[in-house]
């Protein structure tokens, strides 16, 4: 019962602050302004002599839809940190966490409920930054094989399949991503601290040395459709680009094991989270 109401104080904290509105609107704005930088970069170097739409594959819909959605996930992924990592911090510095504390909801339920808000966030951003991107590429781009000087590089269906196999594979990244803004927020004292470890943490497999790299890629951040150093969005919009060798054979490796590592890192944030946060001081 203290679940239930600690989950629907979440809900209306999360669609009443100022700051989640915020990251919606931002990351719409930062979409659809990069779909219409890309076209006029492309108007532009027409004008000065290049190549036109049915003469390179950037004119087509599928790699600008591509790329703008990862342009949106990116920011995605800094919102996840900065909104998630900060909260718990700033909450018990106000003393407002005390509140449903004081009216019998444990701290076990408080971070559940916290977590499942948390989890929600990349559906409900990631949708959005998808969404806008479709949007976006479909008002300036059109769709179809992908050409290149008049010929067909990859037909329609071969990029739609690959850039569709991508967005769903980023999503569990995304999600673990908000796992660890929760264990980081439950962790550390100050909101600033808990958001740069958060940003640490994301950054830390594009930064390893290049002995340890083929082992970055069991980190799940390295596997974020935005930020991550292997990105298997940002290859597949290289391939919708035209680009053959962007997908090659060993990155198949990378795809598999970005299906499975995020679950366990989700598993293990969330348990170290409810040890970290029962025994802090409030």
């Amino acid at each position: 019962m203290g679940f239930i109401r600690a989950l629907r104080g979440e809900a209306y904290l999360l669609t009443h602050r100022r700051g989640f509105r915020w990251a919606l609107i931002a990351t719409v704005a930062t979409v659809l302004l990069h779909v219409f930088g890309s076209w006029i970069l492309l108007e532009m170097n027409r004008a000065a002599g290049g190549s036109g739409p049915g003469e390179s594959g950037d004119w087509n819909f599928w790699p600008r839809f591509a790329s703008s959605a990862r342009a949106g996930l990116f920011l995605v992924e800094l919102f996840l940190v900065g909104l998630v990592a900060a909260a718990f911090p700033r909450e018990i510095a106000s003393g407002a966490i005390r509140d449903p504390l004081m009216r019998g909801i444990s701290r076990a339920s408080l971070l559940f409920a916290r977590a499942v808000a948390s989890l929600a966030l990349p559906l409900i951003l990631g949708g959005t930054a998808i969404g806008a991107a479709a949007l976006g590429a479909g008002l300036f781009f059109e769709s179809g094989d992908v050409m290149e000087e008049g010929f067909a590089v990859f037909e329609e269906h071969e990029v739609r399949k690959e850039i569709f196999l991508a967005l769903g594979h980023g999503f569990p990244s995304l999600v673990a991503l908000a796992g660890l803004a929760v264990f980081v927020s439950a962790w550390f004292a100050r909101g600033a601290v808990a958001v740069a470890a958060g940003l640490a943490l994301v950054l830390l497999p594009g930064v390893l040395p290049s002995g340890l790299s083929s082992w970055s890629s069991w980190m799940f951040t390295s596997t974020l459709p935005g930020l991550g150093a292997e990105s298997y969005l940002g290859k597949a919009a290289q391939f919708a680009a035209g680009y053959a060798d962007a997908l090659p054979r060993s990155f198949d490796r990378v795809i598999q094991i970005g299906w499975v590592a995020p679950w366990p890192a989700l598993l293990l944030c969330l348990m170290f989270a409810i040890l970290v946060f029962k025994n802090r001081e409030l």
